[in-house]
């Protein structure tokens, strides 16, 4: 065993959580390369941009359909992660439920639909 997985370990209280003040890292972060940081400033640069983009075909009539609902997948994805294997679902049934107050799923769906037509 390697001494950063002795150390680790020994790190870990008997409920296998770590020890206040200790890490699992201690290495911490690669650090990165010029190459990647210049890389990273240029995509945060471009950032608005690219939200001003995606407002825009949402909010066009002109827009297909289908890019539409993409500019929305987009979105959704970067606001509430991607969805998760239905298997998985049970483990987080009361973290994701949303309380629609008294809107039908039926005036849910027909809201959605008028969003991507």
């Amino acid at each position: 065993m390697s001494q950063s997985k002795n150390t680790s370990i020994a790190a870990r209280n008997k409920n296998g959580t770590f020890k206040k003040g200790s890490s699992g890292n201690p290495q911490g972060r690669p650090k990165r390369s010029d190459l990647e940081k210049a890389m990273l400033a240029e995509i945060y640069l471009l950032a608005p941009q690219a939200v001003t983009s995606l407002k825009k075909l949402l909010e066009s009539d002109d827009t297909p359909a289908n890019v539409r609902l993409k500019a929305v997948e987009i979105v959704i994805n970067r606001v509430c992660g991607t969805a998760m294997n239905p298997d998985d679902l049970e483990e987080y049934e009361e973290k994701i439920r949303f309380d629609f107050g008294s809107v039908s799923m039926d005036e849910l769906n027909n809201s959605l639909l008028a969003m991507i037509k």
